[in-house]
This record gives C-alpha cells, structure tokens and sequence, in this order.
C-alpha cells in the first residue's frame, strides 16, 4: 500500500504518510536514512508492531521501518476520546 509522506516532525522525530483511502500511517524515520514531504513509501499494513522493509518509490531504495498498531489512523472514523480510529482489515486492504 502505497502512502505519501505528508509531515515530519525532527524534535520527535516522526514522519506521517497518508494514503489515497485516508489512512495515515506514523513512524520514526531510521537514523541516517532522508525521507522527505512527497516521497512516496510502500508499506504493509499487515505487517505491524515488527520491522518491515518499506520501499522509497520518489528515491528508489528500501528502508527498514516498524509501524506500531496505535500508529495507525482511520481519517474517515470520528475521533473522540476514548475511541479508536484503527483501520479494518477491509480498509488496509483498499489502501
């Protein structure tokens, strides 16, 4: 599933992918590895709480990356506190 990184934050650091679907995936970027706003990653959304190898499709290499389970967001789902907005396995799948 491919995603577009849409935000990086360097204090934490963290970089945020959105899909075409709307889901947005958060991790923290390798250490040593430039990922910029626009790159376009390819990710598994099955394969989460363990490292994967996410492909850099803008830069043409592969980077290990761990998606956490609660790092991953539904944007159609309502936030409120106390819900969850992890994507059904329907929704990873159209992603």
């Amino acid at each position: 599933m491919t995603a577009v990184v849409v935000s990086l934050n360097a204090s934490l650091p963290t970089c945020s992918a959105r899909t075409q679907n709307d889901i947005l995936v958060v991790f923290r970027p390798p250490q040593g590895v430039r990922i910029d706003v626009g790159d376009v990653l390819d990710f598994d959304l099955f394969a989460l709480d363990r490292v994967q190898d996410v492909e850099n499709t803008t830069k043409r290499e592969r980077i290990a990356i761990e998606v956490r389970s609660h790092d991953i967001h539904d944007l159609r789902l309502p936030s409120a506190h106390g819900t969850s907005r992890f994507p059904s396995d329907e929704r990873r799948k159209s992603a």
